[in-house]
C-alpha cells in the first residue's frame, strides 16, 4: 500500500466512475468491488493515507464504499484481510493510523513470528523457493548442507522475502546445480550474519 501515490491508490481500491478525472474513460470496478462476496488482502496497511484508512474503515464496518466519481455509496460484503510489520497500536497512540480502524483491522489478528524465530523452516521454505524458481527456468537446483547451515545463521530482517530474493539471485548467478555457502558469502558479503 505504502508505494502507491494515495489518488492512484485510492482508485485502484474502490475503482471510478467514468469522467471521475481526466482519462477516465470508462467505469473501474477497483479491488472492493472484485472481492465482493470475498476477501481483500492489504499488504503494509499501515502505510494506507489517512483518506484511503477513513474509507476501508467504512467499508469495514458499513460495508458500503464509495468510487471516485460516484454519486452514491455502493455495497460490498468483503472480509479485509490486512499485514504490516508494524504495531497498529502503536501507530494509532502516535497518531499516524486510526485508532478505530486499528481495532477494527485486529479483531483477529494473526502474530507471525519473524523467520529468524523459526530456523527449523529455512531448508524447506528453501528448497520450495528453489522448485519454483526452476520450473520457471526449466532448472533444478539444490542446497548443499554447508549452505543450509548458512542460511540458518543469518539474522534475516527481510524475513521469508529476502530469503526467496537471496535464493533467486543465487540461482540467476551459479553455475552448477548445487547453490554451495561459498556462493551465498559471495552474495551476501559482508551480511552473511
Amino acid at each position: 500500500c505504502g508505494a502507491t501515490p494515495t489518488a492512484l491508490l485510492e482508485a485502484e481500491l474502490f475503482g471510478y466512475r467514468r469522467s471521475a478525472f481526466s482519462g477516465a474513460d470508462k467505469d473501474h470496478p477497483g479491488f472492493v468491488a472484485h472481492a465482493d462476496d470475498g476477501t481483500l488482502f492489504l499488504d503494509e496497511v499501515a502505510e494506507l493515507p489517512p483518506d484511503c484508512q477513513t474509507k476501508l474503515l467504512k467499508l469495514i464496518e458499513a460495508r458500503t464504499y464509495r468510487p471516485l466519481g460516484a454519486s452514491f455509496d455502493s455495497r460490498a460484503d468483503v472480509k479485509v484481510m490486512a499485514a504490516t510489520r508494524k504495531d497498529l497500536g502503536a501507530e494509532a497512540r502516535a497518531g499516524r493510523f486510526r485508532p478505530e480502524l486499528a481495532t477494527a483491522l485486529r479483531a483477529t489478528e494473526v502474530q507471525v513470528p519473524p523467520l529468524r524465530a523459526h530456523l527449523e523452516d529455512i531448508p524447506h521454505l528453501a528448497q520450495f523457493f528453489l522448485d519454483r524458481i526452476g520450473a520457471d527456468h526449466r532448472r533444478e537446483w539444490a542446497l548443499a548442507p554447508d549452505a543450509v547451515r548458512l542460511l540458518q545463521e543469518r539474522r534475516w530482517p527481510g524475513n521469508v522475502r529476502e530469503l526467496k530474493s537471496v535464493l533467486a539471485h543465487a540461482a540467476a548467478v551459479v553455475s552448477g546445480e548445487t547453490i554451495t555457502a561459498d556462493d551465498l558469502r559471495a552474495l551476501l558479503g559482508k551480511t552473511a550474519r
